[in-house]
């Protein structure tokens, strides 16, 4: 099956190569929301707007705004908000730019086609408030988005009536609405903590200008940087973030390693990377870092200390995934550490959890331990028989204390092959649970393979393979592996990943009760990201295989066969 094994490698592997350059098909904004969005943009000296207009959309804008039924796009885009700078209304601007989009031709498949305008409004001076103004009778179909020299002012929220934006040049991270209903949140520096089934993975948006003061390294303009400085001041970035906020997984301290720092920003499909050629304005720049703590089992109990608090700053917010459910919690100078437990949240006990470890498995006996219990039987064997001859005439009930006796010794003898055959039988016992059982620790098995990927150490990436698979496939996915890092080295692969695992379907299809090898047809999707920090724009690939797994003797179920049948990209909300 070597060759199957060479195909379930390129096809496990398939999304370590692709990169940052695939297209984005996120909802713009919540754009499927509203029949037209506008995103605007304050800078020092003018005001830039994006505004998007549904295609089956036009006529209902048409009659907002009283304008005839052949009234063309540009018109619709110049009337659809209106904007006064403290007292003084901006003038009608006709947008510079509209064109119309087919989704469809640009991969967003079943997307409706819209229109995009584009427009720029010249300042004379820097206004301190800003109104935006919607047509009348406007309910929500109008979408908002601001951002002030790049940072988002509010979430995106619907503009039904008159809204005024109070402009902070000196920090434009304290610009803010008067309405509560335009709140920044989602869009605020904070902490994403994912719990998967062989990590936890902490997230962290932080503002470069509240770093600063704490790093070892200055820039040469710390107003201003640009060039070498910007890796200099990532690795310090890094440095100090593997020392701080420590994380405690179920009662023990754990120890993170360092998956990126990048700089980032923030744009209407959420957060992007910053061009290597960009220079950083401190004042607003945006610092996303990733630390990951690796695990034997998904955690039970997460217990994060933040300790980098920025002058004026009292809180920081902090939101744990696990599978499909989301926890929100801020944490507070006085109150500084973010506690969570499965039981507590989900009303579970760990070990109802569908682990490798736990789940119809019966761990192996040691080599020390199966010659111990060995001779332990063999002389406890050797004692009733000597008694028995010296002796002679038993007592009354000998004889079944005799046949106990040697019953209990001859278990101890063969202790060993009982256990093993106690292996065998749970995966009977995983097959008698049924196919929501298998999906899990299929979920959990090839998470791991995935992440294992990411782990540029070879001895760290073996040992997080080997804990999932086993024969042949660990050795052709561990060897095709360090090739794909070689290439990433060389700068002849992207930067992609895989997030998390979604199986579809996993039938059983044979069982060998010799020995307990389990064989399974399944599917599952792939769902990968190009970029983290509580937002992404999806790739997501489907798979079918014929999997065989069995249990190894550490008495985890491991993969140790693997052949693909087919393998397609798919729709990012399939």
């Amino acid at each position: 099956m070597r060759g199957a094994v060479r195909r379930s490698v390129l096809a496990l592997a398939g999304l370590v190569l692709f990169g940052s350059t695939w297209p984005a098909l996120a909802d713009w904004a919540g754009f499927r929301d509203y029949v037209a969005i506008a995103e605007v943009r304050v800078e020092e000296e003018s005001i830039r707007v994006e505004i998007r207009l549904r295609e089956n959309g036009l006529p209902r804008l048409r009659a907002l705004l009283g304008l005839a039924a052949e009234a063309p796009v540009s018109e619709i885009a110049g009337q659809i908000l209106r904007m006064v700078a403290d007292r003084s209304a901006i003038p009608e601007v006709r947008p510079i730019a509209v064109w119309r989009v087919d989704s469809s031709n640009n991969g967003g498949r079943g997307a409706e086609p819209y229109y995009q305008a584009e427009m720029t409004v010249p300042l004379r001076s820097r206004p301190r408030v800003l109104n935006l103004i919607p047509p009348d009778r406007a309910d929500k179909e109008l979408g908002l988005v601001v951002l002030h020299r790049g940072v988002p002012v509010a979430d995106p929220a619907p503009l039904s009536k008159p809204a005024r934006l109070q402009l902070d040049w000196s920090d434009p991270w304290r610009s803010r609405f008067d309405d509560a209903e335009h709140v920044r949140r989602h869009t605020e520096p904070r902490s994403f903590v994912y719990v998967e089934p062989y990590e936890v993975r902490h997230e962290l948006l932080l503002k470069l200008k509240d770093l600063l003061p704490e790093l070892d390294f200055v820039p040469v303009n710390p107003h201003r940087i640009q060039g070498e400085e910007r890796e200099r001041l990532k690795q310090a970035i890094g440095d100090l973030l593997l020392h701080r906020n420590p994380l405690r997984l179920d009662g023990l301290a754990a120890i993170p390693r360092l998956d990126r720092v990048e700089f980032v920003r923030y744009r209407r499909e959420g957060v992007e990377i910053v061009p290597g050629g960009e220079p950083l304005d401190s004042a607003t720049a945006v610092v996303g870092a990733i630390l990951v703590y690796l695990t034997k089992r998904p955690a039970a109990e997460v217990e994060l200390s933040w300790e980098l608090f920025a002058a004026g700053e009292s809180s920081r917010s902090v939101s744990l995934q696990l599978d499909d459910e989301i926890f929100d919690a801020d944490v507070t100078r006085r109150d500084p550490v973010f506690r969570w437990s499965r039981e507590e949240a989900l009303g579970i006990s760990p070990t109802q959890d569908a682990l490798p470890t736990t789940i119809g498995s019966t761990e192996a006996t040691s080599a020390p331990e199966s010659l111990l219990l060995r001779v332990s039987g063999i002389v406890l064997a050797a004692a009733v028989a000597w008694r028995w001859r010296r002796s002679r005439l038993l007592p009354p009930g000998a004889g079944a204390q005799l046949s106990l006796t040697l019953a209990v010794a001859g278990c101890v003898v063969f202790y060993p092959e009982i256990a093993r055959f106690s292996a065998h039988a749970g995966s009977a016992v995983l097959v008698g649970h049924g196919e929501e059982v298998m999906k899990a620790e299929l979920q959990a098995l090839l998470h791991n393979v995935y992440r294992a990927f990411e782990l540029p150490e070879e001895e760290a990436a073996y040992d997080r393979l080997a804990m999932s698979l086993s024969g042949d496939v660990l050795e052709d996915v561990y060897l095709h592996q360090r090739r794909t890092l070689l290439q990433r080295g060389k700068g002849l692969g992207g930067d992609g990943r895989v997030q998390r695992v979604e199986v579809l379907s996993s039938d059983i299809e044979s069982v060998d009760p010799e020995s307990g090898r389990v064989s399974v047809a399944a599917r599952w999707i792939a769902h990968g990201s190009v970029s983290h920090w509580g937002h992404s724009h999806p790739r997501d690939t489907l798979y079918a295989a014929r999997l065989a797994l069995s249990r190894a003797e550490d008495g985890r179920l491991k993969i140790t066969d693997l052949e693909f049948t087919e393998e397609r990209g798919t729709d990012p909300g399939m």
